[in-house]
C-alpha cells in the first residue's frame, strides 16, 4: 500500500474542537491539565511529566517536527476552537497498512464528548486518507473511558493482550490491555 499519509496531514476541525499542530503557549496548557497530571496521565506508558520543559519536548517532537520528517507517526494537539486552549494530544503511530492510535485529555474535560468529539475526527482523516487497511489500540483493561470512547467509535474489542506494556503509575509489572480495532476493505 502506498503510504502518502504525509502529503495530506493538515488541521481538522469538529463543532467545539481544533485538531492542530503545536503551537507556542501550548505546553504550559498540557502540562497543567494533562502531561502533568496524575490521574490524567495513569493509563499512559510514560511517566507523569515534572515540569513543563518535558512537555515541550515531547510537543514539538510529536505535533510539530513529526509532521513533516519521515517518522512513522504525528500527533495533533487537540484544543478548544473558541479559546485555542491544548486539552489533549491524538497521536498516530503508522506501518505499511496498520495504524495504530493513542489518545488523551485532561481530567477536567472528561465526561463531555470531548474525547470521542476529537478522536471521531481523527479517525475519519485517517479512513478518508485511504492508507490504511487497519486501524488499532491496545488499552488497559481498567481504561474504561477509553473503552466506552472506543466503542463509540466503531472500533471492535479483539483480544486480550496479557502482560503487554507497562504503565508507570502501576509499577514495573507489564499489564494486560484489550486490543480494539476497525479494518476497512
Amino acid at each position: 500500500m502506498d503510504l502518502n499519509i504525509r502529503a495530506c496531514v493538515t488541521d481538522l476541525e469538529t463543532s467545539r474542537l481544533h485538531l492542530r499542530r503545536f503551537q507556542s503557549g501550548d505546553e504550559d496548557a498540557l502540562f497543567r491539565e494533562y502531561c502533568g497530571d496524575a490521574e490524567s496521565s495513569k493509563y499512559l506508558q510514560r511517566e507523569v511529566h515534572s515540569n513543563i520543559d518535558q512537555t515541550k519536548k515531547m510537543l514539538d517532537a510529536w505535533c510539530n517536527i513529526r509532521w513533516s520528517d519521515k517518522s512513522p507517526g504525528f500527533a495533533w494537539v487537540i484544543s478548544y476552537r473558541e479559546t485555542n486552549m491544548a486539552i489533549g494530544i491524538f497521536l498516530i503511530c503508522f506501518e505499511g497498512g496498520t495504524c495504530e492510535i493513542h489518545f488523551g485529555i485532561g481530567r477536567r474535560f472528561w465526561g463531555k464528548g470531548l474525547m470521542t468529539e476529537a478522536a471521531g475526527a481523527g479517525l475519519l482523516f485517517l479512513e478518508q486518507s485511504g492508507c490504511f487497511e487497519r486501524i488499532w489500540t491496545a488499552c488497559d483493561i481498567e481504561n474504561i473511558g477509553a473503552h466506552r470512547v472506543l466503542a463509540k467509535l466503531g472500533l471492535q474489542q479483539e483480544a486480550l493482550l496479557e502482560k503487554w506494556f507497562v504503565l508507570p503509575s502501576f509499577g514495573d509489572k507489564a499489564r494486560d490491555c484489550f486490543r480494539f480495532s476497525r479494518v476497512y476493505s
